[in-house]
């Protein structure tokens, strides 16, 4: 064969091997990358999940803080009203030994 195209054979056998090297790279690299976005996606998931958790008890936790409110009111005026009977109790027993 003649030495001319040998050589530029040699030549092109090598880029072609050169070329499947970058080819098997690059695959592997896509493979690698397609594999961190599916973990990322997994983690986004479990973070809006998380997050919609959290906003759902903290919508919650208002709701039970505004009802603790109006117990604490409610509990405050009972006792007011118990002590307000306790004093006029305390009169009357006071109007009955005289």
């Amino acid at each position: 064969m003649n030495p001319i195209l040998q050589k530029q054979f040699d030549t092109l056998d090598n880029q072609i091997h050169e070329l499947r090297e970058v080819l098997e790279r690059n695959t592997s690299e896509l493979q690698k990358q397609h594999g961190e976005k599916s973990d990322l996606l997994q983690e986004q998931w479990r973070q809006r999940k998380q997050l919609t958790t959290l906003n759902r008890i903290a919508d919650d936790f208002d709701d039970v803080d505004e009802e603790n409110q109006r117990y604490r009111k409610e509990r405050k005026e009972i006792r007011e009203d118990l002590s307000k009977i306790m004093q006029l109790t305390k009169a009357l027993r006071g109007i009955q030994s005289k």
